[in-house]
């Protein structure tokens, strides 16, 4: 697997070639052979680009769930597991998706019921368990590479999904004043708002697997599940944080923004009007803004031209390990759950959304269905988690409208 120093370097390579190639046309006519290049190029540059995106989203979910689990511990005054008590778990973990909960010894039984720290209670009356902690981080991380709201929203983990309010107020209009001597006080009360947070259940549906593939020694059920779990569960939690209704699911971060700029058309944007979105957004927001949109917007975007004499282009890559891509100077997520240019859509959010808030409700837990499948000598699994979340401040991400026609 290349690094990202690699992917970086190879990537800025393309773009020279791109640029020279563009140079050499130079108003000429566009042979098939130079339109099969640049295309190729684009292509090439792209899947660098996702690439690049994928290995940092990792490393910031790595760092996130490294201090979600330290804070966790801080409170609980709990000491971290040691590598014998972590390999113990994942060992009866694996047996109980291999052979069941009967043909587990008592001990098993009580490491699984522990769940992966004291807060975690394993469901063993229905044939289920809290994952283990190490394969529950996996399908965050795993989840938040479907869309990236997972990635740059505010995370909580609760212990129970009872409704949550959190309390906001808004502040920016209201000064202080010049006083006279003497003069009296005015009373100028703060104006609190609430939003509440639910705790909405999702599943991935069943996974079936062959009795025979569970029983052979040889090959690793977690790495056979956890792939198909996350892809379901992400995708679905994406959607919904993205585009939710908040009528029995999420309010999505492009329901709650407030409006900010309007397209001249309908299927386009001009670099004015990103500019426009941009200082839209209060300025105590823009120090931590960043741009979010689908991957053939941000096409759309490499493509629009400069201007006379205008020699800095929109997009500008990286060229340095760990630094972010950039769109108008400013980072941006990519989320293929925004909808695409067209009439009346909402191709382009800007803003904080670190103030996007998503509540998990304890961790991912995982069932077997034993008795349904089992005259086709199979076993059903399935996992669950529940989550809900808003933009608890409106004015802290705006968007981008297409015009209607």
């Amino acid at each position: 697997m290349r690094t990202e120093k690699e992917l970086l370097e190879t990537r800025a390579r393309l773009v020279n070639e791109q640029n020279d190639l563009n140079n050499q046309l130079n108003g000429k006519d566009v042979t098939d052979e130079m339109s099969q290049r640049w295309d190729k190029i684009q292509l090439d540059i792209a899947a660098l680009t996702a690439e690049i995106h994928r290995g940092q989203s990792v490393k910031q979910n790595m760092a996130l769930i490294a201090d979600q689990q330290a804070e966790s511990e801080d409170r609980s005054g709990v000491a971290p597991k040691s590598a014998d008590q972590k390999g113990a778990y994942r060992a009866a973990f694996d047996k109980w998706l291999r052979t069941g909960l009967g043909n587990m010894s008592t001990e098993e039984r009580g490491i699984m019921s522990r769940g992966t720290d004291p807060q975690s209670v394993g469901t063993n009356n229905l044939g289920g368990f809290t994952v283990p902690q190490e394969f529950g981080d996996e399908l965050i991380k795993s989840m938040a590479a479907y869309g990236g709201m997972l990635d740059v929203s505010t995370v909580i983990r609760t212990l129970s999904g009872a409704p949550m309010p959190f309390p906001s107020s808004d502040e920016t209009g209201v000064i202080g004043r010049l006083v006279a001597e003497n003069a009296p006080l005015a009373v100028k009360d703060i104006a609190f708002g609430s939003t509440t947070l639910g705790s909405y259940a999702y599943t991935s549906d069943v996974v079936k697997l062959s009795y025979q593939l569970m029983q052979d020694n040889g090959i690793n059920l977690e790495a056979e599940i956890m792939p198909i779990l996350a892809e379901r569960l992400g995708r679905i939690f994406n959607r919904h944080l993205t585009v939710g209704t908040g009528s029995g699911q999420p309010s999505g971060v492009a329901t709650g923004a407030l409006a900010g700029v309007t397209s001249a058309a309908a299927a386009g944007v001009t670099r004015g009007e990103i500019i426009d979105l941009q200082h839209s957004v209060d300025v105590a927001y823009r120090a931590n803004g960043r741009y979010m949109l689908n991957d053939l917007t941000i096409a759309a975007l490499r493509k629009l031209a400069l201007g006379a004499g205008d020699a800095s282009p929109l997009w500008q890559l990286s060229m340095r390990e760990g630094a972010p891509d950039l769109l108008e100077g400013k980072p941006y997520t990519v989320n293929n759950d925004i909808a695409s240019l067209g009439a009346g859509n909402v191709p382009l959010l800007f803003g904080d959304f670190s103030k996007y808030r998503v509540r998990i409700t304890r961790d991912v837990t995982m069932a077997e269905i034993n008795e349904l499948y089992i005259a086709n000598l199979q076993k059903g699994f399935m996992a669950f988690a529940r989550m809900d979340g808003a933009l608890l401040d409106t004015k802290a991400v705006k968007k981008l409208t297409n015009a209607a026609s």
